[in-house]
């Protein structure tokens, strides 16, 4: 390995994501959630259809 490339080498901790607890705790105790469906009204349409759909063995397949 030549001296530039060894310089350049990573340890583990720098492969790893960096969390904040506190910003984890913040972001989960928030109460207002942003709406699910932005910009995507026949997607809600169908969902609703789908959810409201009261027959055995029926399935929903979601693809985004």
């Amino acid at each position: 390995m030549t001296k530039q490339s060894h310089s350049l080498a990573l340890n583990p901790l720098q492969l790893c994501p960096q969390l904040d607890s506190k910003l984890i705790t913040q972001a989960l105790q928030k109460q207002e959630q942003p709406p699910a469906f932005i910009g995507q009204d026949r997607a809600r349409t169908a969902l609703e259809f789908a959810i409201g759909m009261d027959m055995p063995g029926y399935n929903l397949y979601v693809m985004g």
